[in-house]
C-alpha cells in the first residue's frame, strides 16, 4: 500500500523576541509558533529585516521535526518590480480599469483599446504579490500532527548603536554624568516589544561570512540584568522596547552624581631646537571606580561637558571622546585649549653630531587668569644608553620620573603669575 504524504502550507509573520546589537551588525532571535500536520509542511517566513545576511540564518526545531530544506527569496519590492509583475494584467489608473502593456516605458491600454503613456504614481494595485516579497521558505517534516515552535536566529545589517555622554561640572570639582545608548534602525522593518542587549568592542566581520565574538559590556543601571560571558559582561535592558524603522532612539544607562575630577593643563615637550611658544590642553581626569561612584566598563562614545554661568545656565565648555575603558582605570579627556595660560621654550644651546646630542633650555609658563592652575609638562627624550638630565624644577614645580627617557613636570601656578626653570640634556651616542 502506497504511503500517503500530506503537505501543508503556512505563511507566518515574524516578530523578534530579542535583539543583540553590535558595533556594525545585529543578531535577531525569534521563537515562532507553528501548527504542523503529519508529513511535509511548507512554511513561509516574512517580515524579517530587509538587510538580513542570508547565510547567517539558524533554525532550531523541537524533537520529532526535521528541516528538509530552506530557500531564500530576497526579492526587493519596488515600483519597477511591481509594474513588471503586472504586465498584461488589469490594474486601476486614476481609478479606472486599464491593462499594463509595457513597464518601461509605461504603456497603458484602456478599456476602449487605446494605448497611451502613463504615470506610475496614478496606478493602484489590489495587493502586493507574495512572489515579490522577501521570504524564507522552510520544508519541515513532522511525524505527527502537533502544535510546536521553532527558533529562528539571523544576523542583519542596518541596526547600529553608539553611546554618548553628558557631563555637568560643578564648582566643587564634581561631575553629574549621564550616559545613553543610541540605537538606529535602518533595517526596513519595525521591532516591537523586544528585549535588547548591547555589545561593546570591535567585531571582526568578513565579507560573505560573519563570525560573532561576544565582547559585551555591563551598565551601572541597578535594575539591569548582568551576565558574564567568557571574559566579558553583557547588559540587557530590564524592559522591552519598540524600535521603529528609520528612527534613532536613546536609552539611559548611566545617571551618576558626585564623581570627583581633577582639572589641569597639559603639554608634551619633545626634544627639539629653537625658541617657540606653546599652549596647554584643558584636561579633565577622573577615576572609574566604585569609590568615585562609578566602577563600570565604559563603551566608547562622545562626551559633552557643561558648566553653569553666573546666572545658573549650563553652557557647553568642551567635547571629547571616551575610548572603551575598563573599570578601575583613569579616564583622561581634553576639553580644548586653555585660553589664559601659555608657555615658551627658549633654547640657548643645542648640539647634534656623531658623538653627542645635547641642549640647554629655559621653560617659562604664564598664568594670566585669576585662578590657581595645575600644569603638567610631559617630556620625551630620545632613547640612548647614556642620558643625563638636569633641571632646576623646584618650589612650585615637582617632577615625576617614569624612566630615563620620559617624565612629567608638575607646576602649581597661582593666578596672575609666572614660573620658569632650566633644564640641560646630554646624550652620549657612544
Amino acid at each position: 500500500m502506497k504511503k500517503l504524504l500530506l503537505s501543508l502550507s503556512l505563511s507566518l509573520y515574524l516578530s523578534a523576541n530579542s535583539l543583540t546589537v553590535y558595533n556594525n551588525i545585529a543578531n535577531v532571535d525569534s521563537t515562532i509558533p507553528v501548527d504542523l500536520k503529519k508529513g511535509e509542511n511548507i512554511i513561509y517566513l516574512n517580515s524579517f529585516s530587509k538587510k538580513i545576511i542570508p547565510n547567517s540564518t539558524m533554525f532550531s526545531l523541537k524533537e520529532g521535526l526535521i528541516l528538509n530544506s530552506k530557500e531564500y527569496n530576497l526579492n526587493k519590492l519596488s515600483s519597477t518590480s511591481l509594474l513588471q509583475y503586472f504586465k498584461g494584467k488589469r490594474v486601476l489608473y486614476k481609478n479606472k480599469p486599464v491593462t499594463i502593456e509595457e513597464s518601461n516605458p509605461l504603456l497603458i491600454r484602456d478599456i476602449n483599446g487605446s494605448i497611451f503613456l502613463g504615470d506610475k504614481q496614478f496606478i493602484k494595485f489590489d495587493s502586493v504579490p507574495k512572489e515579490l516579497r522577501a521570504s524564507i521558505t522552510l520544508n519541515i517534516s513532522s511525524k505527527e500532527d502537533k502544535y510546536s515552535s521553532l527558533h529562528f536566529s539571523y544576523l542583519t545589517n542596518g541596526l547600529t548603536w553608539y553611546s554618548n555622554y553628558s557631563a555637568f561640572l560643578d564648582k566643587h570639582r564634581n561631575i553629574h554624568l549621564k550616559g545613553f545608548y543610541s540605537v538606529e534602525n535602518k533595517t526596513g522593518i519595525d521591532f516591537k516589544d523586544t528585549s535588547i542587549s548591547f555589545v561593546a568592542g570591535k567585531l571582526n566581520t568578513i565579507k560573505q561570512k560573519r563570525k560573532m565574538i561576544p565582547m559585551v559590556m555591563k551598565s551601572i543601571a541597578p535594575t539591569a540584568k548582568q551576565e558574564k560571558i567568557n571574559a566579558y559582561h553583557m547588559y540587557t535592558l530590564p524592559y522591552k522596547v519598540t524600535l521603529r524603522n528609520n528612527t534613532l532612539k536613546d536609552f539611559k544607562f548611566i545617571d551618576a552624581d558626585n564623581i570627583y575630577y581633577s582639572s589641569f593643563g597639559e603639554y608634551t615637550l619633545n626634544f627639539s631646537n629653537g625658541t617657540f611658544p606653546f599652549k596647554f590642553k584643558n584636561k579633565i581626569e577622573f577615576l572609574n571606580n566604585s569609590d568615585n561612584n562609578l566602577g563600570i566598563p565604559f563603551p566608547q562614545g562622545d562626551i559633552r561637558f557643561y558648566e553653569k554661568d553666573s546666572i545658573g545656565t549650563y553652557r557647553l565648555v568642551g567635547e571629547s571622546h571616551i575610548e572603551d575603558t575598563a573599570k578601575n582605570k583613569r579616564i583622561s579627556l581634553s576639553l580644548g585649549t586653555l585660553f589664559d595660560i601659555s608657555g615658551k621654550v627658549i633654547t640657548t644651546q643645542y648640539k647634534n653630531d656623531s658623538y653627542e646630542l645635547s641642549s640647554t633650555q629655559q621653560i617659562i609658563v604664564t598664568n594670566n587668569s585669576d585662578k590657581f592652575k595645575v600644569l603638567k609638562i610631559k617630556y620625551v627624550i630620545p632613547s640612548y644608553k647614556n642620558v643625563v638630565l638636569q633641571d632646576t624644577c623646584a618650589e612650585n614645580c615637582e617632577k615625576e620620573v617614569i624612566n630615563d627617557f620620559t617624565g612629567t613636570y608638575i607646576i602649581k601656578l597661582p593666578g596672575n603669575s609666572e614660573y620658569s626653570f632650566d633644564r640641560e640634556i646630554f646624550i652620549s651616542k657612544d
